[in-house]
């Protein structure tokens, strides 16, 4: 069995983030069918000193060993020389036949190991970086200074890599500018756990939910614009409606009696299963939307706005797409439908987003380019 090392620049041992639930899938995946050494970076995406949160850590038990770097915004944004050094031991220990780079800079790690040790690598992108810094610059100066440097290791870890995946197309096309060892694995589901075969919801109160980290900009950004723009506008035709915002660090400014908080919540299928409806107003971020996708999967009507659905398609059953000024109507018309779960799409949906099937595809891929790496040499 092959020996591989899992360096990830983030936390995907607790699903705070699309982000880590994407890494939670690879990595249980990766571990059935390699020995995997595991190397993250704990804390990001959440307050590790938290305990409620860390308690709910996962490291599937196949995984061979566990090392962790605490994070910190210098080793996060810029480089973490623990992660550099451990990463190196392991290495050599291991004897790894790659390493799988999972998350942003984690190509720097993987591209030092490669010149070192002539260890090829896989780079598993969750966005195109460099454009979310420039997006996010707009709002926060710092972010600017940092886009020449992201850019840097973005790219050149493209390049060397011995595959890039891409989470959309449209990152695809990107990233196609700097490698044609590409391929695109979207976002997927476990359809043991996620799907619509269950009781309908109680059609009151209505439940219009949204799920997310609230430390994603864009996450935050949502909240505020359902509070300013949509929540009023819906509850003037449908008093009785509640909003949930589920997810771990939710604003403490917002206090209104139809807005719920639950916080970080160890299960989100009861949430899915519960609502009548899922919104996602989102207006920024990269990649693509786990939890979209898991609403989907649950069945559930979704009203979004462009943004909310890149890399899925936005002509499934029961999916409306609404800028944010005709945002409350497109909620409006979705609650008086009165459809909270759409069955007869699933198929559709675990087409193109189990996530078993999608894994097997990365796999292969992955044996491929081995394979034709050895015969070239």
């Amino acid at each position: 069995m092959r020996r591989v090392l899992y360096i990830a620049t983030y936390d995907m041992t607790v699903p705070g983030t699309g982000s880590s639930i994407r890494g939670a899938s690879l990595l249980k995946y990766l571990s059935r069918h390699y020995d995997v050494h595991l190397l993250f970076m704990e804390g990001f995406g959440h307050d590790p000193k938290r305990s409620n949160i860390r308690q709910k850590a996962f490291i599937p038990e196949r995984v061979r060993s566990v090392e962790r770097i605490s994070y910190s915004d210098k080793g996060f944004f810029i480089y973490e020389p623990n992660m550099c050094r451990r990463a190196a031991a392991i290495a050599e220990r291991e004897k790894v036949d790659f390493v799988f780079a999972d998350f942003s800079n984690s190509s720097i790690y993987a591209r030092m190991l490669k010149q070192r040790y002539g260890i090829p690598y896989v780079y598993s992108t969750h966005n195109v970086e460099y454009k979310r810094y420039i997006d996010f610059g707009k709002r926060d100066w710092r972010r600017f200074p940092l886009v020449p440097y992201v850019y840097w290791w973005e790219r050149s870890g493209c390049k060397d890599a011995l595959l890039t995946v891409a989470i959309t197309d449209e990152d695809g096309v990107v990233f196609g500018r700097w490698t044609d060892k590409l391929m695109t694995i979207p976002g997927g589901f476990d359809e043991s756990v996620m799907n619509p075969f269950y009781d309908d919801p109680p059609v009151e109160p209505p439940i219009v939910l949204f799920v997310g980290n609230y430390n994603n900009p864009g996450n935050r950004q949502a909240v505020y614009l359902a509070r300013e723009r949509i929540v009023e506008k819906v509850l003037v035709e449908m008093p009785e409606v509640r909003f949930q915002f589920v997810g771990a660090n939710p604003p403490q400014d917002i206090k209104h009696p139809q807005m719920e908080f639950p916080g970080f919540v160890e299960n989100v299928l009861p949430y899915w299963q519960r609502a009548n409806l899922v919104m996602v107003p989102v207006l920024e971020g990269g990649g693509m939307r786990i939890k979209t996708i898991e609403a989907l999967a649950c069945g559930k009507p979704v009203v979004s706005t462009a943004k909310g659905m890149e890399g899925i398609p936005s002509d499934l059953p029961g999916v409306r797409i609404a800028d944010i000024d005709n945002f409350p109507r497109a909620l409006i018309e979705a609650l008086h439908e009165g459809k909270s779960v759409y069955r007869e799409r699933y198929d559709m949906v675990a087409g193109l987003f189990s996530e078993d099937a999608l894994m097997g595809k990365l796999r292969h891929r992955i044996e491929e380019e081995l394979l034709w790496q050895n015969l070239s040499r």
